[in-house]
């Protein structure tokens, strides 16, 4: 194994320690909640350290790591501007017209090219979010533009 690959195993390794740990007090503290909102926090605490131990071991493996491949540059940027212009849209036109304006933008800049289906996922995954998140008692984000 080169001197570099030790370096990145190591650093994993370091990392998911780090990160089971946090899982972990996490876990100490949710303990401390009250009964009912507790529970979400256990487990999702305790998959967490589940996981990391789970990659602890799965580390001590001989096998190189494979290096990471490259991302294209256009892809690179959506995955950078995408997020801060939809949570800017997101606030200045609310939810609906974000949502419909963002999924076929999205869909196109990756190379996607089927126009009906890019409907369908549009209006599906809208619908879905929008009408779905008022029943658990989640509003969906209204305009801070536009608004009387």
């Amino acid at each position: 194994m080169s001197q570099q690959n030790r370096h990145s195993a190591l650093g994993e390794r370091i990392f998911v320690g780090v990160i089971g740990l946090v899982f972990a007090i996490q876990f100490g503290l949710a303990m401390s909640y009250p009964a009912d909102p507790r529970l979400f926090p256990l487990i999702v605490a305790a998959i967490g350290v589940g996981l990391a131990v789970a990659t602890q071991i799965r580390g001590r493996e001989k096998r190189p790591p494979k290096a990471p491949e490259s991302i294209a540059p256009k892809r690179l940027a959506l995955a950078l501007i995408v997020p801060p212009l939809y949570g800017i849209v997101l606030w200045a036109l609310g939810f609906w017209v974000a949502t419909i304006l963002a999924i076929p933008a999205l869909s196109l800049l990756l190379g996607y090219r089927r126009y009906f289906l890019i409907l369908l996922v549009t209006l599906g995954m809208t619908l879905a979010v929008g009408l779905l998140f008022p029943v658990v008692n989640i509003t969906v984000p209204r305009p801070a533009l536009f608004v009387h």
